[in-house]
């Protein structure tokens, strides 16, 4: 992905996700897309964190709302052995990426 096309996906999100995604992009140094980047990012997420202690949360219930497009999310979860995505099925009630 090309710095352009990085700033102006940055500068679209809304704040708190910039930030985010502003992080992931600086732990993960120079590598392949922001979908690649942001993998490696799912399993410590703050968002999923909070998701976890406090589903029925504003911020919880955006966070599972935002699983069902983010390409980060994609990339992580298609990249998780079965038996681990069939867990995360369960917990988290998700149903895409069929097995």
């Amino acid at each position: 992905m090309n710095d352009a096309k990085a700033s102006h996906i940055l500068f679209s999100l809304p704040e708190f996700l910039r930030r985010h995604a502003i992080h992931a992009l600086e732990e993960a140094g120079k590598g392949g897309g922001l979908g690649e980047i942001m993998a490696h990012q799912c399993e410590n997420c703050k968002l999923r964190a909070n998701y976890d202690k406090k589903p029925n949360s504003l911020m919880g219930r955006f966070w599972r709302w935002h699983i069902n497009f983010c390409p980060g999310w994609k990339a992580y979860f298609t990249s998780l052995p079965a038996d681990q995505q069939q867990a995360l099925r369960e917990k988290y009630q998700f149903t895409k990426y069929p097995k």
